[in-house]
């Protein structure tokens, strides 16, 4: 393909959430409005400064989830880069969490997950306003078709970096790389996600040549 594709496609989990060391705060608190903890805000500094290494002076632009725990890791990314008023940055709603519900019983949450299990956890969708995974999927294939297109009318960025939440990170994977949804089951998410490299460049999307970096600690939220 003639077209031209960005330098790299990085994919960063938020920080450890308020969520993540309490998970009676979904039974009054929606978890869009989580906060950070400490700890997160550390790991999102980190997350900066690693950030700051591969791209170095290069052209970034940022896509957030508009929770309050990924605005809260942008915010801290930026401090690696001059502030969050010298990066160029887009809030989308279309890589939000996964929607569990509304405000969730901790009992009741794990009785669905069990009955996840038995139904199929891809296409299980949780009730009381709740999403599947397939509905993520669906939602995120959208977004990366956007952003396909933003990138073909914005060719000076050499670098796109979506700062978005575990499911998220994992069904965008899923949208890049087209691996059959039998291989992708949704794994109890763990405590971080390690840095790895996934070779990302169908040719329908015309994805970057580059790799697919998720950017993590050994302690890094979910």
């Amino acid at each position: 393909s003639n077209k031209r594709t960005p330098k790299r496609l990085i994919l960063v989990r938020h920080g450890e959430s308020q969520g993540n060391i309490d998970h009676t705060i979904y039974e009054h608190t929606p978890d869009n409005a989580l906060h950070l903890t400490e700890r997160g805000w550390e790991q999102a500094l980190s997350a900066g400064n690693a950030l700051r290494k591969i791209i170095s002076d290069e052209t970034v632009c940022f896509f957030v989830s508009p929770y309050v725990r990924t605005r809260e890791t942008l915010h801290a990314i930026a401090r690696a880069f001059g502030g969050l008023g010298r990066l160029r940055w887009i809030e989308d709603p279309r890589i939000r969490e996964q929607d569990f519900g509304n405000f969730q019983d901790p009992e009741r949450t794990i009785k669905f997950k069990e009955e996840r299990k038995r139904f199929g956890s891809f296409f299980y969708r949780f009730p009381d306003g709740g999403e599947s995974a397939a509905d993520v999927f669906d939602r995120v294939s959208s977004f990366m078709e956007s952003m396909v297109r933003h990138w073909e009318n914005h060719t000076d960025v050499e670098n796109y970096v979506l700062v978005i939440h575990g499911v998220t990170v994992r069904k965008t994977e899923l949208s890049v790389v087209r691996i059959p949804v039998r291989s992708h089951p949704i794994p109890v998410i763990p405590s971080h996600l390690p840095p790895h490299s996934i070779p990302s460049h169908p040719a329908d999307l015309g994805l970057p040549d580059a790799v697919l970096q998720v950017l993590g600690d050994d302690k890094c939220g979910c």
